[in-house]
C-alpha cells in the first residue's frame, strides 16, 4: 500500500497532555493518509509506505 501525499498535516498537542498511545491514535484519526514509515521490500526494488492509520491498526 502506498500512502498519498497529504494536503496538510494536523499536529497533536505537544504540551505533554498526550501519551504515546494517544498520539498514535490522534495521528490515525487526523493524519490517516500521511506516510509514517517507508521501507525496502526484501529482494525487490519496491518501496513500501505505511500510513499513520496502517501503523495504528497493526
Amino acid at each position: 500500500m502506498v500512502a498519498s501525499r497529504p494536503s496538510s498535516i494536523n499536529y497533536p498537542p505537544l504540551d505533554g497532555s498526550l501519551f504515546l498511545p494517544e498520539m498514535l491514535e490522534f495521528n490515525a484519526q487526523h493524519n490517516s493518509d500521511v506516510t509514517f514509515f517507508v521501507y525496502d521490500e526484501p529482494d525487490s526494488s519496491d518501496l513500501v509506505s505505511i500510513s499513520h492509520l496502517d501503523f495504528y491498526q497493526a
